[in-house]
């Protein structure tokens, strides 16, 4: 192997190693938008690393025929390295922006359509529930008339 195939193979890594982190923004923006529970974030964690171990695995036997070369992990960490320090502030940034105006726009929608909704119906609920306290007496009275007994 030439040192001109390991340069690419190099830059391969790296491209890799951006990728990883790409996905791993993937898996931060689903926090953002849904937060989770330390344990479903810790299979989360587990997931992102058998997918990422799947896949350098794979990249290894493929483009080195299996061999583990130090270059292949450094360019795989300085790909995520320089994404984690480049790309993926501007992509977190804009991300956070996003949900929050998702956010609050169906908070909009919610207190314009469905807050009157629930207003109404917990309305209506109490005003029920007020004949019942009131008539509570007479209901008794009238209750077991209704009742149909079998033979």
């Amino acid at each position: 192997m030439d040192i001109t195939h390991e340069v690419f193979i190099f830059f391969q890594a790296c491209i890799l190693g951006a990728f990883f982190g790409a996905l791993y923004d993937v898996f931060r923006i689903v926090r953002l938008s849904f937060p989770n529970p330390k344990f479903l974030v810790f299979i989360e964690d587990v997931l992102y690393f058998l997918i990422i171990t799947l896949a350098s695995f794979t990249f290894i036997v493929i483009q080195n025929s299996g061999y583990l070369r130090a270059f292949l992990v450094i360019g795989e960490l300085l790909g995520a390295i320089l994404y984690f320090f480049t790309v993926s502030i501007i992509i977190m940034k804009s991300a956070n922006i996003i949900i929050k105006l998702i956010r609050k726009v169906l908070l909009f929608v919610y207190n314009l359509t469905l807050r009157p909704l629930v207003k109404f119906f917990c309305y209506i609920i109490l005003k029920i529930k007020g004949f019942i306290v009131k008539y509570k007496s007479k209901i008794k009275i009238i209750i077991p008339k209704f009742k149909i007994h079998l033979k």
